[in-house]
C-alpha cells in the first residue's frame, strides 16, 4: 500500500505542473493592414492574468535604432483584462522587432517589416521563459466577430492557431486539469486507508 501511495503523491506532483502552463499573457490587437514608416501604427494590449497592476513598455529594434510607442490606459470594458492604446511610429523602412516589457516579465511580440505589403496580425504572446511559452502557446490571435450572433446564447471561444496546437500536444502529452480531480480523491482515498491499516 505505501508503493501506491507513493507512486500516486508522485504521479500527482510530477503532472500538476503541465496543467497549470498558462500564466501572464498579452494579447496584441491591430488593425489587418501594412505599416509604412512615419505612420503611426496603433495597437491595444490586453493583460491579462497578471498578480500585479501591468506597467507596459513597448519598443522596436532594428539594427542600431530603438522607438519606444506611447502607451496609455484604454477603456474599462475589457472584462477580466488590463488594456492598454499604443501609438508607434517608425522613423524608417525595415525589419523592426517588437518586445513589450512590465516588470521582469518579457512578450515578445512578431517583428514587423516596415514599408511592405505584408499584413501585421493580431497575436497572443506568453512571457518569456514560461511553460507556455516553452510549449508553443504564443501564435497569432484569431477573433471573429461574424461568430459573435444574437442567437447564439454563450460568447464565441477565441483561440489562437498556436493554442490549438498546444492543445493537441497536451492531449497526447498530459491530462487536462481536471483530470487532477479524481487523482487527488484516489491519493486522499489511499491515505485513508492506511491510515486505519495503522491503527488496527
Amino acid at each position: 500500500m505505501k508503493r501506491i501511495l507513493v507512486v500516486l503523491v508522485a504521479a500527482f506532483l510530477l503532472l500538476a505542473p503541465a496543467a497549470m502552463a498558462k500564466g501572464p499573457h498579452v494579447i496584441m490587437t491591430t488593425a489587418k493592414e501594412a505599416v509604412q514608416p512615419g505612420k503611426p501604427w496603433e495597437t491595444t494590449l490586453e493583460f491579462n492574468e497578471f498578480s500585479h497592476a501591468p506597467r507596459p513598455v513597448m519598443t522596436a529594434r532594428s539594427g542600431g535604432r530603438s522607438v519606444n510607442a506611447a502607451v496609455v490606459p484604454a477603456d474599462a470594458s475589457m472584462d477580466s483584462a488590463t488594456g492598454f492604446k499604443t501609438r508607434l511610429t517608425f522613423p524608417v523602412k525595415g525589419r523592426w522587432s517588437i518586445l513589450v516589457t512590465s516588470g521582469k516579465q518579457r512578450f515578445k511580440l512578431p517583428a514587423i517589416n516596415v514599408g511592405t505589403n505584408e499584413i501585421v496580425l493580431s497575436y497572443v504572446a506568453f512571457a518569456e521563459g514560461s511553460m507556455a511559452a516553452k510549449q508553443g502557446g504564443s501564435g497569432v490571435y484569431v477573433d471573429d466577430p461574424a461568430a459573435d450572433s444574437p442567437d447564439d446564447p454563450l460568447p464565441p471561444e477565441v483561440i489562437s492557431y498556436a493554442d490549438a496546437h498546444a492543445e493537441a500536444d497536451d492531449d497526447r502529452n498530459g491530462p487536462e486539469a481536471w483530470l487532477f480531480l479524481p487523482l487527488a480523491g484516489v491519493v486522499l482515498a489511499g491515505a485513508g486507508v492506511l491510515t486505519l491499516r495503522r491503527r488496527r
